[in-house]
């Protein structure tokens, strides 16, 4: 996005978006979105800009008690094999 600001958060903001007035096809788009912007962890703009990390999303449970709040949780049983 091109843009003159002299707002941080707005820099910071054309910064993320890359320049999206050169996306004219769906080709341009896809080129777009998944554009690596964090070199450190391969990060592509896509998911950089629409997407939040899920830090909970998978916990080990041993007792019954851990189960506090279960509305929008599915808890799911695995038997462990001993080998």
């Amino acid at each position: 996005m091109l843009g003159k600001t002299r707002n941080k958060l707005h820099k910071q903001m054309y910064k993320d978006f890359g320049n999206i007035y050169k996306v004219d096809t769906a080709d341009d788009f896809y080129k777009w979105f998944y554009e690596v912007v964090n070199t450190t962890n391969s990060e592509r703009r896509g998911y950089y800009l629409f997407t939040e990390e899920n830090t909970d999303a998978i916990e080990e449970v041993t007792e019954i008690a851990q189960l506090k709040n279960t509305d929008n949780t599915l808890v799911v049983k695995i038997k462990m094999f001993k080998f």
